[in-house]
């Protein structure tokens, strides 16, 4: 008996000696799982999100073998991945499973931030109960719903991964690669990721990493080869820039703060008296979002915190950026839409994490008693804004319904097949895509 009981607590020390030497792939196994039990269908039965499907996808099937589809940005940008997977998933694999390519490719851009919080060190999210809450804040933060399982917006996942490589190193040989990877992508797919270009370089400026050297070359290389393309091909040029950014206090006050920490019911209850302060008495909260960031500077300043500077201020750039970018929004001033709990989240999905992952870093810092006060007051903002988004989580909400539900790329390439002229119907459901009269082999 005694024997039995010794070797089962022998057998207890030896798993637990494993999973505590081992605790970064736990971590990230626990991690798929929770981003595939969200909206299991979406990875078991596949679907094709907007451009993922009208654009990429048909493009590909419809030329067939013809690389000549590689050599178009119809969306303003080059974008090399949703190319390659479409040319895949529209040649190479049966009509019936091709949407499941593009959205384990999504899957796994959705977790490369993970991975790289986990095997990268990154002063400030050290611990593993840090990193345990920087996965939390990937993974829950309010808004994420857009860019959730979308391969035609991981570009935004790759945007957040790059921002970490920023502020992080790595010992780990197959992790460097995978950051090499990570830039390489992000310069041919987008140029979102490519504009933490100039902070790459201030950053290796200030430590003379030629580790850091070498991956300032790497993402500037490949975002002058995006610039060329975008610039010089054919038909499509430049997005629009317009400067008009008086709507984004208000955005931010409700993206950034009400949805984060209030939720998708707290925020879409405030927006209609938000969006009519805004029309009446701009003054009257603009003010809410300098004074917050001013607090957040003011920390970084007491502690000379150049990683949380770079996440903070690297955040409000790709923010401005992406904002007077947007092509949806020829008018300046109906931007105004910004104000609101779903339009344009994806803008804000990285701005979001690098804002409260600035927070984490900042929240390492305790000298002494007050900033020890200030540190757990951090954390205690952290978790709460992870819990909120933990009871946001639910995919059968309101709210996410235009991004969670659709219709089945198997019946509708069923009725497809039975009538050629029927329009094959995606995600979102409003969008549809016309497949030639004969499906090809």
């Amino acid at each position: 008996m005694q024997q039995n009981h010794d070797l089962k607590k022998r057998h207890y020390q030896i798993v637990g000696e494993i999973l505590s030497k081992n605790w970064e792939w736990v971590v990230l196994t626990l991690a798929a799982l929770l981003v595939f039990l969200r909206v299991p269908r979406i990875l078991l039965e596949g679907r094709f999100w907007a451009e993922d499907g009208v654009l990429y996808f048909r493009q590909a099937y419809i030329s067939g073998n013809d690389l000549g589809t590689f050599l178009s940005s119809e969306v303003g940008y080059y974008s090399l991945i949703n190319r390659i997977i479409g040319y895949v998933s529209g040649n190479w694999l049966p009509l019936d499973y091709a949407p499941l390519l593009h959205c384990w490719v999504a899957f796994f851009f959705l977790l490369l931030p993970v991975l790289i919080l986990l095997f990268s060190k990154l002063p400030g999210i050290e611990t593993s109960w840090q990193k345990l809450l920087g996965i939390g804040l990937v993974l829950f933060v309010t808004p994420n719903l857009e860019t959730w399982l979308s391969l035609a917006l991981s570009q935004f996942h790759n945007g957040l991964a790059v921002a970490l490589i920023l502020v992080s190193k790595s010992d780990r040989r197959w992790m460097r690669w995978i950051r090499y990877f990570t830039l390489i992508v992000a310069g041919l797919n987008s140029p979102f990721p490519c504009f933490f270009v100039p902070f790459f370089w201030l950053i290796w400026i200030i430590n003379r990493d030629s580790e850091k050297l070498l991956e300032c070359i790497l993402l500037s290389v490949f975002t002058l080869i995006q610039a060329w393309v975008v610039i010089s091909l054919p038909d499509s040029g430049l997005r629009p820039l317009f400067l008009s950014l008086s709507f984004l206090p208000y955005a931010l006050i409700v993206k950034q703060f009400l949805l984060a920490f209030g939720g998708w019911s707290f925020a879409d209850g405030h927006v209609s008296e938000l969006r009519r302060i805004f029309l009446e008495n701009y003054w009257l909260f603009s003010w809410v979002v300098p004074a917050v960031y001013g607090a957040i500077i003011c920390l970084i300043v007491r502690y000379k915190d150049k990683v949380a500077g770079f996440l903070f201020f690297s955040g409000i750039f790709v923010l401005i950026l992406s904002v007077i970018g947007d092509l949806g929004m020829p008018n300046p001033e109906a931007r105004i839409i910004y104000l609101d709990v779903i339009i344009g989240g994806r803008y804000f999905f990285v701005p979001n994490m690098l804002f409260f992952l600035s927070l984490l870093v900042l929240s390492s810092n305790e000298r002494g008693i007050w900033d020890k006060a200030i540190s757990l007051t951090i954390k205690g903002l952290l978790v709460w804004v992870i819990v909120v988004g933990i009871f946001n989580y639910n995919p059968n909400s309101k709210y996410a319904e235009d991004f969670f539900v659709g219709p089945s790329w198997k019946e509708e390439i069923a009725k497809w097949r039975e009538d050629p002229s029927y329009l094959v119907h995606i995600w979102p459901i409003r969008k549809t895509l016309q497949l030639p009269p004969l499906e090809q082999p």
